[in-house]
């Protein structure tokens, strides 16, 4: 239980650096709004099939989370997570996910996050 309490961290995390409600994110990746808010909030195991569906809309790769949400006290696990976390919480993992969001949403994202001449 307490895997799937830091898992749901790291997703409400990801999630809120978007900018996305949780039942917003729910749609985009077409899952149970009450289930991927259970997920988050820990009170629900994730499938592997559905953490492979939420680390493909993040481009994150499924180990990347998992090392993300595991407290072992091991140092070469701490340096691996510590190095996970920049890898998906930089600035280049976060402005792919931003990238990603608007291809979805069908809008063109910004150059170097200037808008475009025709968003002007």
């Amino acid at each position: 239980m307490q895997k799937d309490k830091q898992l749901g961290g790291v997703l409400s995390r990801l999630r809120e650096e978007l900018g996305l409600r949780p039942t917003e994110f729910a749609q985009l990746v077409r899952m149970d709004r009450t289930e991927y808010s259970s997920i988050e909030a820990g009170r629900r195991s994730v499938s592997d099939k559905k953490l492979e569906k939420i680390a493909k809309f993040y481009m994150v790769p499924v180990p990347l989370l998992r090392l993300l949400s595991d407290d072992s006290d091991d140092e070469f696990v701490s340096k691996l997570r510590d190095m996970a976390h920049r890898k998906v919480f930089g600035r280049t993992g976060l402005r792919k996910r931003e990238i990603r969001l608007k291809e979805i949403r069908g809008s063109k994202p910004e150059q170097n996050g200037r808008r475009s001449v025709a968003a002007r």
